[in-house]
């Protein structure tokens, strides 16, 4: 599923859900095959107007016995890339996709290596359905980059190696209502059960341990979550913005991001400028502390005269100062345009109703756009990152991310 998400890689992946396991460790003449590892499984659901949304994430990680496994056989490039991993995901939402529905992309993520930045897994084709009786399983394969697998192995000592594989690796799939669960289907349905399964290739053979897996797909990694079904709780709103595909961050020289970094007050005027249509314009509003010269200043300016930003008590606006989480919030809900009563989410431990952005933060939660830290807490006065700041402003413009696309160069 984009920017801020994590990272995973392994020898087998995750995210995906499947209705019956089968043990895993079994004895090949004198060896066995290492035990699987464990999928940490994650479902998002969420009821709306539209139907109910969906979105699967899951992490894993290659065990020890694996890696061993995979560096023994680095240089039989051959047998490597061979290796084929087939991730099975089912639930009841799975089971009620109408026929012919177009799966959406999984979002991939695995360990990136080598100058060039490859991946080290790729999937070989788009997750297909594959419909039994009376089950669905959504199944995504995939296989260890074989340019990473020519190139890059034989040049890494088993220390490297060992890192990369031993690094998580994830995908996501979020779908979108109604079209994967149309409307009215799990009207009745509270909860979820998804489970997530990887196999490996029945053919597969490894010289070094002297065996051949059996003629049946081996488990190498399983996971399952117990999800409920919220009832719809959060308000329709939309806002003045420009809803486009054109891009609203750039990034820095070298063709980096920096997720991690702050977003000053200057940076955030800059990219809402860039998604305003030309508003009948007020007269603009100057700062003291804004040069009319500065590259922000007539974004700062401009918006400022329109009533969306404010400065201090001191009549500054402090175009440099790192934008806080409350800040953003109050910031965007003054574009926000509700529709209908506003059904307020729970109140923020750490946000009380004396905080100056305490109802911004309370509408900015019941629209969907952002979220707390965890632990109920929603940390106001911190410095919200680019990583978040993007995150959530892809919300608020209504986007939906999709690495695939822009790895295919459909998209930015």
């Amino acid at each position: 599923m984009k920017k801020n998400a994590k990272k995973l890689i392994a020898l087998m992946l995750a995210v995906c859900l499947m209705a019956s396991t089968m043990p895993v460790a079994m004895a090949i003449s004198d060896k066995v095959i290492p035990e699987y590892s464990p999928i940490d499984l994650n479902l998002i659901a969420e009821r709306n107007d539209n139907g109910v949304e969906l979105l699967y994430q899951a992490v894993t990680w290659i065990n020890e016995e694996q890696v061993e496994l995979v560096i023994k056989n680095r240089n039989r490039v051959d047998k490597l890339e061979k290796l084929v991993f087939e991730c099975d995901l089912r639930d009841e939402a799975i089971d009620l996709m109408p026929e012919g529905y177009v799966l959406p992309d999984f979002y991939f993520s695995s360990a990136q290596v080598g100058p060039d930045k490859d991946e080290l897994f790729l999937p070989i084709a788009a997750p297909t359905v594959e419909r039994g009786d009376g089950y669905n399983l959504i199944v995504l394969k995939y296989q260890l980059n074989h340019k990473v697998v020519e190139e890059l192995f034989p040049t890494m000592s088993d220390s490297e190696l060992k890192y990369d594989l031993m690094r998580p690796m994830g995908m996501s799939l979020h779908t979108d209502a109604p079209e994967f669960v149309p409307d009215g289907t799990l009207k009745d349905v509270k909860t979820l059960h998804t489970t997530a399964a990887i196999y490996a290739n029945p053919d597969i053979y490894f010289t070094e341990y002297d065996f051949t897996f059996p003629s049946f797909p081996v488990l190498m990694a399983y996971g399952e979550r117990e999800t409920a079904i919220p009832e719809a709780s959060r308000s329709a709103t939309r806002t003045i913005l420009k809803q486009d595909a054109d891009p609203f961050m750039l990034g820095y020289p070298g063709n980096t991001f920096k997720p991690d970094g702050a977003i000053t007050r200057a940076e955030v005027a800059q990219l809402l400028s860039r998604r305003m249509d030309a508003p009948a314009m007020r007269a603009a509003v100057s700062f003291p502390d804004v040069d009319l010269d500065a590259w922000y200043a007539k974004a700062v300016n401009e918006l400022a005269g329109l009533g969306y930003l404010k400065g201090g008590t001191d009549g500054n606006f402090r175009p440099n100062a790192p934008i806080t989480r409350a800040e953003m919030a109050a910031l965007l809900v003054r574009f926000a345009e509700p529709e209908g009563e506003i059904e307020y989410v729970d109140d923020f431990v750490d946000v009380p109703a004396t905080h100056w952005a305490y109802e911004s933060i309370r509408q900015a939660a019941a629209f969907g756009w952002i979220n707390g830290v965890g632990e109920g807490r929603f940390s106001p006065d911190r410095p919200i990152t680019r990583a978040e700041a993007a995150k959530l402003f892809c919300v608020v413009l209504g986007r939906n991310p999709d690495k695939v696309a822009i790895a295919m160069g459909m998209g930015r």
